[in-house]
């Protein structure tokens, strides 16, 4: 479990085009600083990395977000609460009023490349007290901007993406296998709960308040389309990807 009382305490989350969710404000840095960061920046990392959607890809290099309210979407209420059941067996029941979920679909590294594309998901789910986050890796084909093709060579010299969770206070964080090296792409195939391309995490404490997630905005995003259903097909998509990995391992 990630407690972070920190994350509780705010009431606004940005969901930034750099393959984030930040609390307290937007961050503009493209380069990511290794964790922990000790200036007060609260972090959910699914890739940050430089991410360029400024190129036109066929159904791509587009990020989306969707908030979900008072099980507004039954699909997406379901596999949160299933995870949760899943993969905190210890927990009480889980009953999510808002769910968060921000997609990174088929997207470029700078500058406007798309020979290359990434596509991940960070997704937010809490019941007022007690909050979950789950990424997921559906296809990472790119480490960092200066990654020229599929094929897998170790460079030092290369800040690959970096995925996890920070607090700001230098002191709680957790930063995913492979994180800022030419390996990152191998997170489609690691996991922290034994499911290939999936992570999850508890990232609150018992004595989070209530107003936090009821206050809970979006802001600062780049190419952002409302499409509900879109997520939920990508969110299926995934967890098939999953299933199939796994069978194949």
């Amino acid at each position: 479990m990630f407690e972070c009382d920190q994350f509780a305490s705010r009431f606004e989350i940005y969901l930034a085009n750099n393959g984030l969710f930040s609390f307290l404000g937007p961050i503009y840095q493209f380069v990511p600083t290794p964790f922990p960061l000790n200036d007060g920046r609260r972090v959910i990392a699914g890739f940050w990395s430089d991410i360029d959607t400024r190129s036109s890809i066929p159904s791509g290099n587009k990020v989306y977000y969707q908030i979900h309210v008072n099980q507004s979407n039954t699909i997406v209420f379901e596999k949160a609460v299933a995870y949760v059941q899943q993969y905190f067996p210890g927990e009480r029941s889980f009953n999510p009023s808002m769910i968060i979920t921000g997609t990174w679909y088929r997207v470029g590294a700078y500058s406007y490349q798309t020979n290359l594309v990434n596509t991940f998901q960070i997704i937010l789910a809490t019941d007022e007290i007690r909050s979950f986050a789950f990424l997921f890796y559906n296809d990472l084909q790119w480490a960092s901007p200066s990654t020229s093709s599929l094929i897998e060579v170790n460079s030092s010299s290369e800040i690959g993406g970096q995925a996890g969770f920070n607090a700001g206070d230098s002191i709680i964080y957790e930063m995913l296998p492979y994180s800022r090296t030419s390996y990152v792409r191998r997170l489609v195939n690691t996991s922290n709960v034994n499911v290939p391309s999936l992570f999850v995490f508890r990232i609150d404490s018992d004595t989070m308040l209530s107003v936090a997630v009821i206050m809970i905005q979006i802001r600062y995003f780049d190419h952002v389309v409302d499409l509900n259903l879109v997520l939920q097909q990508l969110l299926v998509k995934v967890h098939v990807s999953q299933i199939l990995r796994s069978v194949q391992k």
